[in-house]
């Protein structure tokens, strides 16, 4: 098989790979939470109202992405556009599930409780979100140090390499320097307004995540206590798959515009190695972006995990 063949039948096939996972991942969660609709139709229609929550939110936050990604001069807040659409998801499932919340609840009922908002998030889906954040922190801190100003001085916005080629003359061999740029390029310029858009998306899956588990409980009853607590992993789960979103979405942007510019600089081994891991970390926050994106759309039926 040629190399362009390659270049041709590698990507489609890894693509029906990951539209194959991303369909059985999607039907494995496929399991509506079951509730006594006569008994508790408050919680029936909270149920409900949680999941369109969850879908408009999204659709909402693809909106909030696609208008903030060319705002700025010359695009300066085009890497928090993730992170907006997060918290603009996240907004709109709390906004959706506060709009119901008197249904499912009765003047005078309550039950004596302790309940922390650590309780409903799934702890693994939390540590590959934090281990995301790692990845898109790792990305963007090696840009934003191999970035130059451009050629109007603007700081952390080019990508200069000094490239040497051994020359023949006369006999004798000398170096014969030339200097690439390579412009917009994910430094400084793009990267502090990502870090802060990303500061903000923490402050909000938290101060979500708190509200989730403070919302009041209509009762004590161990059915009651059962269904409530699903809807409130449901709740949490998607928070945090939103917030998974935005993290795997910043690396997309990130590592994904970084690696060929690396790549067609590659006149060092350092630009190389660059260009390789960066296509890789792309590569996994892409495949990461895909099953948030399931979970978002797909949501489970609260069960512990």
């Amino acid at each position: 098989m040629t190399l362009f063949s390659l270049i041709l039948v590698v990507p489609i096939v890894l693509a029906a790979l990951i539209i194959g996972w991303a369909v059985r991942f999607g039907r494995r969660r496929a399991r509506l939470l079951r509730i006594d609709e006569s008994a508790y139709p408050g919680l029936v229609r909270l149920r409900s109202t949680t999941l369109v929550a969850r879908r408009l939110g999204l659709a909402l936050g693809v909106l909030a992405c696609l208008a903030v990604v060319p705002a700025g001069y010359l695009g300066r807040f085009a890497l928090t556009g993730p992170a907006v659409a997060s918290m603009v998801t996240i907004l709109a499932l709390l906004v959706g599930q506060y709009s119901v919340q008197r249904a499912a609840t009765n003047p005078g009922v309550a039950g004596l409780e302790r309940r922390s908002w650590t309780n409903y998030p799934d702890r693994r889906s939390v540590s590959m979100v934090v281990a995301m954040v790692g990845l898109v922190a790792l990305a963007a801190g090696y840009t934003t140090y191999a970035a130059s100003p451009d050629d109007l001085g603007r700081t952390g916005r080019a990508l200069r390499t000094v490239c040497s080629t051994t020359v023949w003359v006369e006999g004798t061999t000398t170096q014969e320097f030339s200097e690439r740029s390579s412009t917009p390029f994910p430094g400084s310029f793009y990267t502090v307004p990502m870090a802060f858009a990303m500061a903000m998306l923490a402050l909000t899956v938290i101060a979500a995540l708190v509200m989730v588990g403070r919302r009041p409980r209509d009762g004590s009853d161990a059915e009651l206590v059962r269904v409530d607590d699903a809807l409130r992993r449901i709740t949490a789960e998607g928070i945090v798959a939103s917030a998974g979103l935005g993290v795997a979405g910043s690396i997309v942007l990130v590592a994904g515009s970084a690696y060929p510019q690396f790549g067609n600089a590659a006149c060092t081994s350092a630009n190389v190695a660059a260009s390789y891991v960066l296509a890789l970390i792309a590569l996994g926050g892409l495949l990461f972006c895909l099953r948030c994106l399931v979970t978002v759309i797909v949501p489970g039926d609260g069960t512990p995990l």
